[in-house]
């Protein structure tokens, strides 16, 4: 090494001695420890926790820096004879001790004050021992097993108390004693500044890193934003993809948040955290733009996000010295897909501006529209973020410019997205009402042909019944007394074979006029509108109790409705309820009742049957109007039914029609 001369060294320490003679005070004028020169060596030996190397050829100076910038990370150190580090390996050097000696001057306002004193670290890692003047002040070594830390530490925003009695007028030293593999970024004080000597007053009254915490709550609350605008719009992607980036950002602040790096191993793990944000973040970072703005992953989009989903998965389980490389390999690479992107959205917005009117665009379009604030939040977060890639990677400074853009860039896209859920729910709303307005127009234009095709299916009923009483019925009673004229006939009375087929004839048109009667009766029953409801009801159960064997109770008081349609609907309900019991009830009994009073009739139909199991049999409306025909006659006329089955009791129907509505 250099042999080191250190002339400025001597002539403050003669100042030191001349003019400067003890006091106590109350004050503490604060050292900054990166502006002043340190020697560092390979290796720790006790003796040297008192040694002053100003002349030690053996260890090697690093001047301070005169903005207080200095990182001491022994893996960017320049060092003589520094084994190489070899790139992206899994094999990392083993822990070993490394040494950092700063010869500190002190005035006698600092010396003899009577105000407590600290050191204050912004970080340092893994293992180390600090002592002040010989004094160990502390000590969080714990020992290395087959080349590895056994509980490796990492702290920010560290202070230590230094007792005043350590304190010595003139030159005193401070030792920090460093064990950790030279392959790992943070082995040593990797931050650049601040490291200071201080009052602990002053130390405690830093400002908190509030935004820190800050942060975290902003990104949080954004991922839910988006994560509730996908679930209202789950075809939106590109919202997924959002959700996710604001998350893993979240995640990124919270493992810089400095309080928590006391908690046992979270100093450790919150490298991998802090990397594992950083690659996924670039993941859904790519998939929402291309989400955004194509709809779709083109394949080079597809291969990045691959290779950063596979740096985080890497970042989970690789030596720290690896995920080291890969983050330095992040930062050298991503101008790639970033200058990609902004090229994408700039071509988006070109598109977009395309299609104005002339003199349409302003400067609105770039905080109103989603490509306009897209093209705008991407440009300045790409621009803080390569100032800190360039400050980290050559000066080994951590600005976090990139917070200014993270923020600005997810307010703008987030507000705009918000706006634009907004105009789409009202524009859905808007839609919606047209709609249910529609459907409702169309319901009663339904309901009103349904209720055109009931009538007129009713009219044709009654019509072909009275044909076939009428026409057909009284052609075959022509038939039949034309027979019974050939059977007086004398001449042919005598031969009693002519008489035998007579009288067969005979048989055979009665049948016919019955089954034809039948059928007139069952298509539309005279006596339905000769006699009333009632009537027709105790007619049709006689006649149906006679071929069925059931036994049918009616229970009806005196009542007389004029309205045609009511009639009508409720004697088909009554007609199919017996076929349906008969064919699919198996029971003996069913008992029918039929009231009125001042605001209702009320039809009520009860089997003592098995019950309905499946309702598609008595739907089936081949085989009659089934039980959404029974319903929509009802509900067609203002009323409403009901249709209770229990496995086992019977079934139970209830039709309601309201007076009023059949007056109107």
């Amino acid at each position: 090494m250099d042999n080191i001369r250190h002339p400025s060294f001597y002539k403050y320490f003669v100042c030191f001695v001349l003019f400067a003679t003890p006091s106590k005070g109350t004050s503490f004028d604060s050292i900054d420890l990166s502006k002043l020169d340190v020697y560092f060596h390979e290796g720790f030996s006790p003796d040297w926790v008192t040694l002053i190397p100003l002349n030690n050829t053996s260890w090697q100076r690093i001047p301070g820096d005169p903005e207080g910038r200095r990182s001491l990370s022994i893996r960017n150190l320049k060092l003589e004879n520094k084994p190489k580090h070899t790139f992206l390996s899994l094999n990392p050097s083993p822990a070993e001790s490394f040494t950092f000696i700063f010869p500190i001057l002190m005035d006698s306002s600092q010396s003899f004050t009577t105000k407590g004193v600290g050191l204050g670290l912004v970080g340092i890692a893994y293992n180390w021992q600090i002592y002040f003047n010989g004094h160990l002040l502390d000590d969080q070594i714990f020992g290395i097993k087959d080349g590895k830390l056994i509980d490796p530490k990492r702290k920010k925003r560290y202070f230590i108390s230094i007792p005043n009695q350590y304190l010595k007028f003139g030159l005193n030293q401070l030792t920090i004693h460093i064990v950790g593999s030279r392959d790992f970024m943070g082995t040593g004080l990797y931050y650049s500044n601040p490291y200071i000597i201080s009052s602990m007053s002053e130390l405690n009254n830093q400002p908190l890193p509030i935004h820190q915490y800050g942060l975290v709550w902003i990104y949080l609350g954004a991922g839910l934003f988006w994560l509730y605008m996908f679930l209202k719009l789950p075809t939106q992607y590109n919202y997924l993809y959002f959700t996710g980036w604001a998350f893993t950002i979240a995640g990124y602040n919270l493992s810089r948040i400095d309080f928590l790096t006391p908690l046992k191993n979270w100093g450790l793990f919150s490298f991998r955290f802090e990397y594992i944000c950083i690659f996924l973040s670039s993941l859904f970072f790519i998939g929402f733009i291309q989400t955004l703005i194509y709809k779709r992953l083109s394949k080079p989009a597809i291969i990045l996000m691959i290779y950063y989903g596979f740096s985080a998965i890497l970042s989970a389980f690789s030596p720290i010295s690896f995920i080291n490389d890969l983050l330095r390999l992040w930062q050298m690479t991503i101008l790639i897909p970033m200058g990609l992107l902004v090229y994408q959205i700039g071509y988006a917005v070109k598109d977009e501006i395309s299609k104005m009117k002339p003199g349409e665009l302003s400067f609105a379009f770039f905080y109103q529209s989603m490509m306009g604030s897209l093209l705008l939040g991407a440009i300045l977060l790409f621009f803080f973020l390569g100032l800190d890639i360039v400050s980290s990677l050559f000066y080994f400074n951590f600005n976090h410019l990139n917070i200014i853009g993270f923020l600005f860039f997810t307010a703008t896209i987030t507000l705009v997205a918000f706006s634009d859920f907004i105009q789409h729910h009202i524009k859905t709303k808007s839609r919606q009402e047209k709609l249910e307005v529609e459907v409702i127009r169309r319901t009663k234009s339904i309901q009103s042909l349904a209720k055109e095709l009931i009538r007129t299916q009713e009219n044709e009923r009654a019509q072909l019944s009275r044909e076939l009483h009428d026409e057909i019925g009284q052609a075959l009673t022509v038939i039949n007394l034309s027979l019974q004229h050939l059977a007086q006939n004398t001449e042919l009375s005598s031969s009693k074979k002519i008489m035998n087929q007579i009288r067969a004839c005979q048989s055979t048109v009665k049948e016919a006029a019955n089954t034809i009667h039948q059928f007139a009766f069952n298509l539309h029953p005279s006596i339905l509108d000769d006699l009333g409801l009632v009537p027709a009801m105790k007619s049709h159960a006689k006649s149906f109790s006679d071929r069925s064997r059931l036994q049918i109770n009616i229970d009806a008081s005196h009542l007389e409705i004029d309205h045609n349609e009511a009639r009508i609907s409720l004697y088909r309900i009554f007609q199919e309820s017996l076929t349906n019991t008969a064919k699919h009830s198996d029971a003996d009994t069913i008992n029918i009742s039929i009231q009125s009073n001042e605001s209702e009739i009320q039809l009520t139909i009860q089997d003592n049957g098995k019950g309905v199991q499946s309702l598609e049999k008595i739907n089936d409306q081949n085989s009659g109007l089934g039980i959404i025909g029974m319903r929509e006659r009802i509900e067609g006329l203002g009323g409403s039914f009901s249709f209770e089955s229990i496995p086992g009791e019977g079934v139970l129907i209830t039709a309601k029609l309201p007076l009023q509505e059949l007056s109107n």
